[in-house]
Order: C-alpha cells, then structure tokens, then sequence
C-alpha cells in the first residue's frame, strides 16, 4: 500500500482545492486521481511539489528513494557543495552534466535555481538572472504571469524562484514594484492552509528585505512590527539564517523609538562572531535554495536491514531472485514498486517510499500529533495526553514504525509528569526488536535509523549514562557517528543530536577532551545544516563538562568557555529560558569570567 498520494488526496479535500489546479503544470487531472487512489508512485521531487503547494511541510517524512533518484540527489548536493566553496568552475561543469543527462521537469527547475545562483555569483547581468528564473517557473507554471501570481498553487522551490525573481526586480532599480511584490507575497504566505513549519521557512527572506525597505523610509513603527513578525516566524523555522539580521532590524527600529537597546546589540555582536567562527555565511552571499532533507537510498536500506534480521538472499526467494537482490544491494537495478513493497515487508519497514512518524492515509492524523507536540512544548501533560487516547481509539495504530512512535509519545508525557525517564529498557528494546532484530552494539554499525527507532535508542543510552555504564551508551553512541559520517549526513539533525548525546556521555564519564570535540563537531553540523535550536544544548553541554567534570582547567579552556557561555546565554534569552540563565550566571561568577552580557 503507497500511502503518500493517499495523504496528498486527504489534504486537498480538506482545503477544497481542485485536482485541476493542484496538478497545474505537472500531470492531467486524471493522473493525479491515480496518484492520489495509491495506484501510481510518484518521485519525491513530484510528491514535494503536490504536497507544498497545498502549503504542507514535506519535512516530516523520511525519503527512501530508488538509488537512480538517490544518485541524482547526491549530485545536486554536490553542485551545492562547490557553490558554497566558491569552485564556480566546477559548479558549472556539473549543471551541463546534469541537464544533459536529465531531462524531468522538475530535475531542470531545480538546476534552473542552480543555475541562476551560479550566474548571479559570477558576475552575470540581473536581466540575465530574472530570464534564468522565470524560464525555472514556467517548467510547473506554463504561462506564468507574476502579475496575478496569487492564482496560482507554489511548491517551495515555485514560491522561492518568485521572492527572488522580486528581489531581481528590486536590484533592477524598480522599487516599488518590488516592495509591492513583496507585500502580496508575505499575504499570500498567511493563508490558514500553510503549516507553520512551511510559512516559517519561506517568510524570513522576503519580511527581512521588507522590514529593510521601511527603515530606509524611516517608517520604524510599521519595520518593528514586520521585523517581529518575521523573526518568530524565524525562529519557528529553527533555522539560522536571518535570525541576527532580524533581530538587528529589530533594535534598529527600537533605539530610533528611544528604546535603550545597547546590551541586545552587543549580543548580535557576539552572535554574529561566534556563528561565523563556525562557519556561518554572511548574509550578503546569501541566495535562497530548495532544501532536501532525510533521503536515503532504499537500495542501501533494504541491504542493512537484511542483514540486520539475519536474512541471507536466499530467504528471499519468494520476492524475486538473488541475481535480482544482489544488483539492486549493489545500486545495479532499480526496484519496481510490487518489488520494493514486498521487500520492505520482509525487512520490516512501511512499503511506503515516505515514512512520517506514523503510518496513515490521512493528513489529519498529523494535524493532530503536531498539537501533542504544542502541548508537549508548552509542558502540558494532560492536553497531549487527552489528544493521544482520542487518537488511539479512532485510528488504529498497529504497524511497528506507528507503535514505536505512540511509545516514544508516551515516553515524553511519562518524562513530563515524573521528570524521570522509564525504567523499562526490556520493552523499548523489545519495540526495537521487531524493526533491528536482535541487534546489540556494533551490530548497528553502518545501519540508518529512521527517527522513531533513534527517540527510542536514545531513551536506552539516557538509562545507561544514568546508570553510569558509559560504555554501554557508547557502544550505540560510536556505531551511529561512524554510519553518520561515512553516508556524508554531517549536515542532518540525526548527527548533531548524537553529537550531543557523545558529548553528555563522556562529559559525566570524565573524558571531557573527547566529549567536547564532539559538541564542536555539533556546533559546526549546526550551523551547516541552518539548524539553530541544538546550539544551546551543544554549548551548555560544553561549559558544563568543563565546569564539572575537568580537573585541571586551563587558560584556553576559560577562553572557551567565555565564548560559548555568551553564546548558550543569548540563546536562552531567546528561548525563554530563565533556568539556563541562572545556571550561566552561577558559573561565570564562580570562574570569574562575567561579561557585560550576563553580568
């Protein structure tokens, strides 16, 4: 059963869009009911764009791809990676490879972004860049006229071709069509159908260049006003990018409304260093780009979940050949999808190319279980708690990546109401199980988890760090940042987090040298990935081990301490977080190294 169409179809009712104008540009009407009946899989960029134009973040699914799409998306990374590392050469080499090889609609609109960035770098007329653009929009939108763009349904890459299609507009000299552009956009992105996630990663761009719009104008009432606006949305996203710049606008505007805003600027000071210092770009080389996140090969899944539960080829048999198994370990063949669905079944794993938290065919389930994650926020344990038995009885939850997510659900209102994780380690690995096998230490070297089966590893490896077997939570803690590394997922959440989850282990086991290298390694895979949230755990984490658990504390180690204390302070402040504060206050008197920021 392929349920992503499913979930498309669900979501499209509920908002009353038409299949018609959904599937503008991309496939007829009567395909799309295919897709949306589970009778045709589609490709991820295509399930993307469907499910971002009815304004879904396609984010909380994890991609299991057949290696022909997985190898096309290594190489737009790869273009990605030389952009950043200024080889325009190179960059531009593989765009003509690519093109040329590639011939899907949606494979060119992403190299036409591409494209344009790398024309844009190098110098190219904006005439020239806003031709590369439009050219990029009309491969989904035939036609497309950016006066009445507000009849038309955007994917994410559809609505960021546009803001900087405005922003060209802009840079042309016509600032008023520009500013004018701008404003429809950001009222477009505040229609009731877009999820949060999704608004928050398209608002931030446009709401800075507006807010810097009317502070040329001295408007700083109207800026203020926008600046917030697009900061919380910022924030919301959890992504880097604008938050200082954002906040920059923002006492801009208050020191010229008379507010005393001296200590906020010296902390985007000390933030704008500190991110640079670990590689954050300045905003000025910034260029929007379509983010994807959480692919894996499903070529490589199906062969180390095989050898996870102990399957030889042989075991197989009644799926398809061994010739046709070991070509497609290999990434020699590309599975048909009874092929892929049955194979995934063997191995345990949703026959689904998505994987959300759960499994279901419809989208409201998922409305639902991000309100158990406002309550879970918001620290409230009866309202989730209240959701989650209406769910359980209405759906019925019964595959093991859906049971594995209700537990971990359980697990955090249980940690809420008890402030103690569960002693019951025997039963989450028993959930595990049923997914891993009988897996134990390094047997889980060289194997992706999906993120249900990782919150579950983590509630074992916190049992064992509070137990003081160090090892044990090693052990899994080693197997993870090794298959992390070599499958080049240094930028993803699953890295950092077992970043940080290294250096909480060897800190309190005493091995604070090695634990902090790790913590850096998390800081650095955070700003890489624009991910801003785990810089406050990372750094806390740091100051700590150091603060605690280091015998001999020397002058370097004070340095840097100062340093992430500034930064773990001015994160709090912007997560609310007076008990962090109070800690960071204690310790910098206590070593005697205060400055003006938590003074």
């Amino acid at each position: 059963m392929l349920y992503s169409g499913k979930i498309i179809g669900s979501a499209r009712r509920y908002y009353k869009i038409n299949l018609r104008d959904l599937s503008y540009g991309v496939c007829t009407e009567s395909h799309m009911a295919r897709i949306e009946k589970g009778e045709r899989s589609i490709e991820k960029l295509m399930f993307e764009l469907l499910y971002q134009r009815i304004g879904k973040y396609s984010g909380r699914y994890e991609l299991l791809v057949n290696y022909d799409e997985f190898e096309r998306y290594e190489a737009r990374k790869a273009i990605q990676r030389y952009l950043d590392e200024k080889d325009f050469e190179t960059a531009e080499k593989l765009i003509a490879d690519y093109k040329q090889n590639v011939n899907k609609i949606l494979d060119l609109q992403l190299m036409a972004l591409l494209e344009c960035e790398l024309r844009y770098k190098t110098g190219s007329e904006i005439s020239e860049c806003k031709k590369m653009l439009m050219e990029g929009l009309e491969y989904t939108i035939p036609e497309f006229d950016i006066e009445r763009f507000e009849q038309f349904y955007f994917s994410r890459i559809e609505m960021i071709m546009l803001q900087q299609y405005a922003r060209f507009i802009e840079l042309e000299g016509e600032e008023e069509q520009a500013i004018d552009l701008y404003r429809r956009i950001l009222t477009y992105l505040e229609q009731e159908r877009y999820d949060r996630s999704e608004r928050a990663i398209l608002y931030s761009y446009v709401g800075y260049l507006l807010t810097q719009y009317y502070i040329r104008k001295e408007e700083y009432d109207t800026a203020l006003k926008l600046a917030q606006k697009a900061y919380d949305e910022t924030l919301s996203a959890m992504t880097i990018s604008f938050v200082i710049e954002l906040k920059e606008c923002i006492n801009i505007c208050r020191g010229k409304l008379g507010y005393d805003v001296e200590k906020e600027r010296q902390q985007i000071e000390i933030l704008r260093q500190t991110l640079k210092k670990y590689g954050a770009k300045n905003v000025s080389d910034y260029f929007p780009r379509y983010i994807e996140e959480n692919i894996f090969c499903v070529n490589d899944i199906i062969r180390q979940r095989r050898r996870m539960l102990g399957l030889s080829q042989e075991d197989l048999l009644e799926v398809c050949s061994t010739t046709t198994i070991s070509r497609a370990e290999n990434r020699h063949r590309t599975l048909r999808d009874d092929k892929k669905s049955l194979l995934l079944k063997e191995v345990r794993m949703c026959s689904d190319t998505y994987i959300g938290m759960i499994d279901t065919e419809s989208w409201e389930v998922y409305e639902w279980l991000n309100k158990i994650n406002d309550c879970i926020i918001a620290y409230d344990a009866d309202g989730a708690e209240k959701i989650l038995n209406m769910l359980e009885t209405k759906y019925d939850f019964n595959t093991i990546n859906s049971r594995q997510y209700i537990y971990s659900l359980r697990e955090k209102i249980n940690i809420m109401r008890t402030g103690e994780t569960s002693q019951l380690v025997e039963e989450i690995e028993k959930l595990l199980e049923e997914s891993l096998g009988e897996f134990n230490d390094l047997s889980l070297d060289g194997v992706v988890l999906l993120q249900n089966e990782m919150q579950l590893l983590e509630r074992i490896i916190t049992k064992y760090k509070n137990e003081e077997q160090y090892d044990k939570a090693m052990y899994y803690l080693y197997s993870l940042v090794h298959t992390y590394e070599n499958y080049d997922m240094t930028d993803t959440y699953k890295y950092i987090n077992v970043c940080r989850y290294i250096g909480d282990v060897l800190g309190e086991a005493g091995r604070v040298d090695e634990a902090n290298e790790y913590i850096i390694k998390g800081i650095k895979a955070s700003v890489k990935a624009d991910y801003f949230p785990y810089l406050k755990n990372l750094s806390y984490c740091y100051v700590w081990n150091i603060f605690n658990e280091k015998k001999d504390i020397d002058k370097d180690d004070i340095n840097m301490c100062k340093e992430l204390m500034e930064l773990c302070y001015i994160m709090a402040e912007i997560y609310d977080n007076e008990r962090t504060k109070s800690e960071i206050v204690q310790w910098s008197v206590q070593f005697r190294i205060v400055s003006d920021i938590i003074r």
